[in-house]
């Protein structure tokens, strides 16, 4: 029986985080095992959304520091305070250290979103890209590259030519498509509203970057989150595969000729892919493809964080929606806000009428006492007309609450509501209840057919064929019984949902773990996804062995809602160490020499036991998150490797033998 997602109907009010109800199969004894970490390592949580998480070496001592940037910086003279990143430096003990005020430069602000990390000048210390979003499109705003010198980052967009001011940049993708050892740089980037600065590649020069978008055939102007390498042709080169959200399907490029060769439409195409994997899952040494799905309807619903605090997201067209509850004691509204331009607040002072005699608040955001008598009843209106705007009033008899929304357009009004005492009897007006299957899209598995040269749609019998709202995924050997699992967070529009960890089988089917292996999201809470994108939704996650003890970790952001009062935390940051079994690895860095100095581009075939298993160095990059690039493999019960070959990018094969296992291999190509 393969795993089953249960579809539910959720009521406009959800109590909590609702399990969505899945069915286990048995799994092996070393199915993969998490324990929080995120305490005892000392990363803390903040209430500043998290746009860009990564993992890699800062301090190049072997051991995985973590990066964790926000929406925008801010310096510290900023009249709203100062909004800093943070760079967790690994101490070896289990612990971390955020060293940004060591590290970071003065004054930086900025619209800043995705970022990446790659050696691009080969010394040795991994550099960072991060990218713009010229104020939703409407202005100009510079990149920052902060070239890492001895342990300082010093920004040199400009000098370097990688402000790109016009760009509404999503994300960045190193890697060399030219093969002259410089890494180059991929800037994935949203529409703007007058159509200038689309995605664009920049070329690494002997003075810095140019712009060759053209020169290299690459034309997207659809907008695009991030974009991935993959070996997808069969030529032992890594591809280009650029997922583009909403109803426009991915694209795929063959790099290795100038102009670059668009396969796209060889390639099966999906729409409103939330992110990707490119891994080899059914263990025949060719790359396959997982791309889960999802999508936002644009209906009003309830969800309610705990017995206090809930918030309503309506949607009006001509007509009223609203909520009623019951509660003892005051009640506060709040309202959505976010800071780009083209997502004010909601709603505005004269448009909310409190009470029969429809007064104003005195600011948006408020409380109100059900022992005040200007706040009983709702002031006459006809509904979905003028005076348009949110209608709050209290029945002292029934001793009920109202909010209703009424616009004669369509507007999208986020409502935070917060109580003293427990609510109760909370119920939708106007609406019906939420289900989330009309979210659904079903995930997408593509296996490599090596007798027809094509991809096929295997999902239907693979454990992935039920829809289950991924927002975002990673993939590795969990488990270190040689095959490659997965995790994804997941989550609505306006809520997360429980993650879901899967455990292949070992031939591309995979079965449901129970409760995540204990990777569980704590605080399931609300946050904001603007524009009904992956924009600002809740988590980033990424993927390294941060104790370097030979099994994978995970480290997901925090999710927040941005209102006028104050922030909410949806969920916090968490650390899951993986807690590991009897199963033996080893992990390879591999150091380019005449290839770049990251190996990017790199494909790893290790064979022990006598089962072959593949892995590409794509850079780590997926959703606005990089995993770490150190090469992991799990190999089960043996003890040493019978041969490892890299196929390095600059057409070097090198070959290892009779290796041993349980340790960290670096990995020097061949000057040959």
């Amino acid at each position: 029986m393969n795993t089953q997602l249960r579809r539910l109907a959720i009521s406009s009010l959800i109590a909590g985080v609702t399990n969505l109800g899945f069915n286990f199969d048995s799994i092996a004894n070393s199915a993969p095992a998490f324990s929080e970490a995120t305490t005892s390592a000392g990363i803390l949580s903040t209430k500043e959304e998290t746009f860009s998480v990564s993992w890699m070496d800062f301090n190049a001592d072997g051991k995985p520091d973590l990066w964790i940037t926000p929406h925008g910086y801010r310096s510290s003279d900023a009249p709203k305070g100062a909004k800093f990143p943070s760079l967790y430096l690994n101490r070896g003990s289990g612990t971390f250290n955020n060293i940004i005020s060591q590290v970071w430069p003065i004054g930086i602000t900025g619209d800043t979103h995705g970022s990446a990390w790659g050696d691009f000048d080969n010394d040795g210390d991994p550099d960072l890209f991060v990218v713009a979003g010229a104020e939703g499109g409407h202005e100009q705003a510079p990149n920052f590259f902060f070239v890492n010198n001895q342990g300082k980052l010093r920004e040199q967009a400009v000098a370097l030519g990688l402000d790109y001011p016009l760009g509404r940049g999503r994300s960045p993708l190193w890697f060399d498509f030219n093969k002259d050892r410089l890494l180059d740089v991929l800037q994935l980037n949203e529409k703007r509203p007058d159509g200038r600065a689309p995605t664009a590649l920049f070329r690494q020069t002997a003075t810095g970057f140019k712009d060759v978008s053209a020169s290299v055939g690459l034309n997207i102007n659809e907008p695009s989150d991030f974009a991935q390498l993959g070996d997808l042709v069969g030529n032992h080169n890594l591809d280009l595969l650029i997922p583009t959200h909403s109803h426009y399907p991915q694209k795929l490029y063959d790099t290795t000729t100038v102009p670059f060769s668009n396969l796209t439409n060889a390639f099966p195409t999906y729409e409103n892919v939330s992110d990707a994997v490119i891994a080899d899952f059914n263990g025949d040494l060719h790359s396959d493809v997982f791309l889960p799905r999802n999508k936002f309807s644009h209906v009003s619903s309830i969800f309610q964080t705990n017995e206090n605090l809930a918030l309503a997201h309506f949607v009006t067209n001509n007509r009223e929606v609203g909520i009623s509850f019951k509660t003892n004691g005051n009640v506060s509204f709040d309202f959505r806000t976010a800071p780009v331009a083209e997502v004010p607040i909601d709603i505005g002072r004269s448009n909310i009428f409190i009470g029969s005699q429809g007064l104003h608040p005195a600011k948006i955001g408020f409380s109100l006492s059900p022992n005040d008598p200007s706040v009983r009843g709702i002031k006459p209106h006809t509904p979905g007309a003028d005076p348009e705007g949110l209608y709050i009033g209290y029945d002292p008899v029934n001793k009920t609450w109202k909010a209703l929304a009424s616009y004669s357009k369509y507007k999208e009004l986020y409502v935070v509501i917060e109580t003293a005492q427990p609510v109760f009897n909370m119920a939708s007006i106007g609406f019906a209840p939420l289900n989330l299957s009309q979210n659904d899209l079903q995930d997408v598995l593509l296996l490599y057919n090596s007798q027809t040269n094509q991809y096929v749609d295997r999902t239907q019998g693979s454990g992935l064929g039920n829809p289950i709202l991924a927002q975002s995924v990673v993939a590795g050997d969990f488990d270190n019984d040689m095959d490659v699992d997965l995790y994804l967070i997941r989550g609505y529009k306006t809520f997360d949902l429980p993650s879901v960890l899967l455990e292949n089988r070992g031939n591309g089917t995979f079965v449901t773990v129970p409760n995540a292996g204990g990777a569980v999201r704590r605080n399931l809470g609300f946050h904001y996804n603007a524009l009904a994108t992956k924009f600002i939704t809740g988590s980033r996650l990424a993927v390294a062995d941060y104790n370097v003890d030979g099994f994978l970790d995970l480290f997901v952001s925090n999710g927040v809602f941005r209102a006028t009062q104050k922030t909410y935390l949806g969920s916090p940051h968490q650390l899951f160490r993986n807690v590991g079994n009897n199963n033996h690895w080893i992990e390879l860095d591999l150091k380019g020499v005449v290839s770049n100095r990251d190996g990017i581009g790199a494909r790893v075939l290790l064979t022990a036991g006598g089962v072959t298993q593949l892995r590409e160095q794509g850079g780590g990059m997926h959703l606005f998150s990089q995993n770490q690039q150190r090469i992991h493999f799990g190999l089960k019960n043996n003890t040493r490797i019978d041969k490892i070959e890299i196929q390095w990018p600059s057409g070097v094969v090198q070959q290892l033998f009779n290796v041993s296992a349980d340790q960290v291999l670096r990995v020097v190509e061949l000057n040959a």
